[in-house]
């Protein structure tokens, strides 16, 4: 009677899809380039870029910590009160506080460890920063800056060779933050600074330069691409893109979009190309594609794309050339709905088969007897084996 009911219940549902005009198919979504999830886009990438920076003048490490495990930590100086006073810092280019490597009464070596908060980095985001290292021995001290994704340290650079005893000079260094698309991680400065009193580590200026900052807003009138497959390339390809340039393409109406890139070349962290999943620059950005890599395929279920390459005003190269596939939503969706619609169809066909070949007097009476027979056939292996069993008590034993 249970099983009955659940094959009514069932045929009902599946009679009730039948009839929906619009039955929903699932919406599948696989990415071959990593982009962020849901929880990372709530984070503004920019606004928690912009914290980043920092030049001392304040009085704090904020949002910079000292994560230093020894003898040495870093900490916030001003020059016209140095912590170490036989061993002054040269003035900065700007302002009077910096933050350095500083020692105990012993001048104990030892590695501070300067350590951002975790941020989202986007492709062409650069770090800068002044330094000042001196040693009493060359290359005697360091300090060395490294991108950290999970556990996981790139180093970016390392400034040895500027560790000697006559540099008495802050110098700039900069580095591009080696992400190919928005990812999460930390920033660490490491900065070894030995026990002579003429060893010196010091950090000034931080700054996370994003690419991001003045995004330009597409042409008015992009390029609509509406062939099942095809190739666009950027201006002039496979000459030099000219400057200035803002460019975009638009795919609609679509089930899949997929995109093969066959060459790429731009300046990095300037000249861009941007993709978002729908017709517009509000929709979500999925990829910020510069430098000179050739990115993965692409392969999105979306029913819009749209694409916009803008450059500035110098240093332009090759560009790029894409090959792209179109499956259109008009070409899959009925397809899909069909096949849907026949499953449907043969899962009733066999409900409909069972219900009428075993219905509910019927049914429960081929189970009866599948019960009873059970029953009889243990009974019966019960009854043979207490014979054998008293037919072997009454064989008699014969010797040999």
């Amino acid at each position: 009677m249970r099983a009955t009911l659940i094959c009514w219940l069932l045929l009902a549902s599946l009679l009730a899809n039948v009839g929906a005009r619009s039955p929903v198919l699932p919406k599948f979504d696989v990415d071959i380039i990593t982009s962020l999830d849901s929880e990372d886009a709530k984070v503004d990438p920019k606004l928690v870029r912009t914290l980043l920076d920092n030049n001392f003048e304040s009085g704090t490490l904020s949002p910079w910590y000292d994560e230093s495990p020894g003898y040495v930590n870093w900490r916030v100086e001003n020059l016209a009160s140095p912590s170490e006073a036989n061993s002054t810092a040269p003035k900065p280019a700007t302002g009077s506080q910096y933050v350095r490597a500083t020692r105990n009464a012993d001048l104990a070596s030892g590695l501070a460890i300067l350590r951002s908060p975790t941020f989202t980095a986007s492709p062409g985001d650069r770090v800068s920063f002044d330094f000042w290292i001196r040693s009493k021995r060359p290359e005697g001290n360091n300090l060395e800056l490294v991108w950290v994704v999970d556990r996981t340290e790139q180093q970016l650079v390392s400034l040895s060779q500027f560790s000697t005893l006559s540099n008495y000079e802050w110098r700039t260094q900069s580095a591009v933050i080696p992400v190919d698309v928005p990812t999460e991680g930390v920033l660490v400065f490491y900065g070894y600074c030995g026990s002579n009193y003429e060893d010196a580590v010091a950090i000034d200026n931080i700054f996370v330069e994003s690419s991001t900052y003045t995004t330009q807003a597409p042409a008015s009138d992009c390029i609509v691409l509406s062939a099942s497959f095809g190739t666009f390339t950027s201006p002039n390809y496979p000459s030099s893109y000219p400057e200035n340039a803002n460019v975009c393409w638009l795919i609609t109406g679509a089930y899949s979009i997929t995109l093969q890139f066959n060459n790429f070349e731009t300046e990095t962290g300037k000249d861009t190309l941007k993709i978002y999943l729908g017709p517009t620059i509000s929709s979500e950005l999925f990829a910020d594609l510069s430098g000179s890599y050739i990115p993965n395929q692409i392969t999105k279920y979306t029913e819009s794309m749209l694409l916009v390459f803008t450059s500035d005003s110098a240093n332009s190269y090759a560009g790029f050339s894409i090959t792209y596939q179109i499956v259109f939503d008009n070409q899959q969706r009925p397809l899909l709905q069909l096949l849907l619609l026949l499953q449907q169809l043969l899962l009733i066909q066999l409900l409909i088969q069972l219900l009428i070949q075993f219905p509910v007097p019927k049914l429960r009476h081929t189970l009866q007897l599948y019960a009873k027979l059970q029953r009889n056939s243990k009974l019966q292996r019960g009854s043979q084996i207490q014979r054998n069993s008293k037919l072997q008590r009454n064989t008699p034993v014969v010797a040999v």
